[in-house]
């Protein structure tokens, strides 16, 4: 598992792979540069709240019309 983590020999074809994708309903929030905790595999608390907003605004950008109210 070390092996697998540190070798990042593909991770920019992968995540250059992954934002490109078109797919109906399909919005891609990249998670890259947020701080990781220091087994540099998961996010920390502040990341996890920051990826959280950031989903938010995906999905209310990309799915929620403008004219809709919550009432």
């Amino acid at each position: 598992m070390e092996k697998l983590i540190h070798n990042v020999r593909y991770l920019e074809k992968v995540r250059e792979t992954q934002l490109c994708m078109k797919m109906a309903n399909l919005i891609c929030v990249d998670a890259k540069g947020l701080k990781l905790e220091v087994d540099n595999i998961h996010l920390c608390t502040e990341a996890q709240i920051k990826l959280g907003q950031m989903l938010a605004d995906a999905y209310l950008s990309n799915f929620v019309s403008p004219n809709s109210s919550s009432s």
